[in-house]
């Protein structure tokens, strides 16, 4: 209450029983500390047979000086889903690995589509208020245990895995528009084991792996995916093409958003669509995505275009590395299939890179390659861009594809170097001298993402606590 230049003030409307307590503050000036006074606690009294206030208040009370208690707080009911408060909604299991697909925003609220408040709930039963996230909300969601989709532990993807769901396997999650998963996943370095997809379902258009879309402003990072088996196949559609479910990639099939310190070890990824892409980690990087210090040794194979790391870039990849063979029956490359636009910085590729030919329909072969056109584009790292001036639209800085294990003498872009010479050094010296990179635009101090092991060793990834150890067979 403001009052100032004077020495009382008069307060209207206090209501009769009620204790109030009251805190004096004064200074000399505006601009002045003010000064603050004890406590006191008042409670008025109404005159016999009325409710108002009377004319004379009662004499303060003895303890005028005693700090008013502070309240007890009414008791949480319900399970809180967020018990380090940090604001992320924590997955224990794959049920609720499985409701963020209803939740897009990640803020703790289910869509109001079809029944997913039901299904939302039955994966977090008995949730508290605003899942126990603090008062700010929920931003996201976040592993606390390692998930594996063999849930009978045979080894195999059968009938008797929970999500089997007819041999389709998981269900991307996707959107009912192609914005995606908009909110954060903390993987806090756990794993996801044997994820399974096979997926011919066009009602699912925008990609396929554990996510369909990372949308803009997502960030998913610290975790890691063994094993995944990523299966995408087209069915022949009127008009001669492959209609399918879209883009795939082990994490996603498509990324808008920004996708830190994730790790995909072993497994495949097949695409056999049209004009999609397969990536070990994402089938397209688009305009705006980010990948960052992210790795894939995961065998891909794309009907269309194909990549170690991504089938097609256009957006960031910094500090990212992919060792998976590659196989496409257009465009391949060791780490990304092809750009037009983006950047690729501090990065390397060591798989085989090969073309399969057309209209190959040999027993054991995943793929029937028909119709396309033109000749095949091979690269060590990036297999084919239809830009004709690279400089003007894209740029690649320090990165380096193996010639020896790629089998592949060429790239769009890139260096390609012996593997004596990728694992000469065993710190940021020699061709790796620049490769102690700031990730985030907002950071300018190097980040430090590479451990190089020794001298007979490919440099590997250590930002955000990875595991270096796992990334060496």
């Amino acid at each position: 209450l403001a009052n100032r230049g004077q020495t009382s003030h008069r307060i209207a409307r206090l209501t009769p029983g009620i204790n109030y307590a009251f805190i004096v503050g004064s200074s000399a000036s505006r601009y002045a500390a003010p000064t603050w006074s004890d406590w006191a606690s008042l409670t008025l009294a109404a005159a016999p047979g009325t409710t108002s206030c009377p004319t004379t208040p009662p004499p303060p009370p003895d303890n005028r000086a005693t700090p008013i208690p502070t309240p007890t707080p009414t008791p949480v009911t319900g399970m809180d889903y967020d018990s380090d408060d940090n604001g992320l909604i924590e997955i224990s299991n794959l049920a609720q690995l499985d409701a963020i697909r209803y939740d897009m925003d990640g803020n703790g609220v289910p869509s109001r589509h079809d029944n997913a408040q039901t299904k939302y709930g039955q994966a977090y039963p008995n949730a508290s208020t605003n899942m126990g996230c603090p008062y700010a909300g929920c931003t996201g969601y976040e592993l606390v245990t390692d998930l594996d989709f063999d849930t009978n532990g045979n080894g195999a993807a059968d009938d008797g895995d929970a999500y089997w769901n007819d041999s389709e396997g998981w269900q991307p999650i996707y959107p009912l528009e192609a914005r995606g998963y908009r909110a954060t996943l903390e993987g806090n370095g756990h794993t996801i084991a044997n994820l399974f997809v096979h997926q011919t379902n066009t009602d699912i258009p925008y990609g396929v792996g554990l996510f369909a879309v990372i949308g803009r402003g997502a960030s998913i990072r610290n975790l890691r995916l063994t094993n995944p088996d990523i299966f995408a196949v087209g069915s022949l559609g009127d008009a001669g093409a492959l209609d399918g479910p879209g883009n795939a990639g082990a994490l996603a099939g498509t990324n808008n958003g920004t996708v830190t310190a994730v790790i995909i070890v072993s497994g495949r990824v097949i695409a056999h669509t049209e004009p999609t892409f397969a990536g070990g980690l994402v089938g397209l990087n688009s305009t705006g995505g980010r990948i960052l210090a992210s790795a894939s040794s995961a065998a891909v194979t794309g009907y269309y275009g194909a990549g170690g790391l991504a089938g097609h870039n256009g957006g960031t990849i910094i500090a990212c590395y992919a060792t998976g063979d590659v196989t496409a029956g257009q465009y391949a490359g060791g780490l990304v299939g092809s750009i037009n636009e983006g950047s690729i910085t501090t990065s390397y590729a060591t798989g085989h890179v090969r073309h399969v030919q057309a209209d190959s329909s040999a027993p054991g072969n995943p793929l029937r390659f028909q119709g396309l056109e033109g000749p095949p584009q091979l690269g060590g790292l990036v297999g084919y861009t239809s830009r004709r001036t690279a400089a003007n639209y894209w740029d690649a800085h320090d990165s380096y594809w193996d010639i020896e294990t790629s089998r592949v003498s060429v790239s769009v872009v890139g260096v390609g170097k012996t593997t004596e010479e990728l694992q000469a050094s065993t710190g940021y010296t020699g061709i790796y001298k620049l490769w102690n990179v700031p990730l985030f635009p907002a950071n300018q101090t190097p980040d430090d993402p590479w451990d190089f092991g020794t001298d007979s060793q490919y440099p590997v990834l250590k930002y955000g606590g990875l595991n270096v150890a796992a990334q060496r067979p």
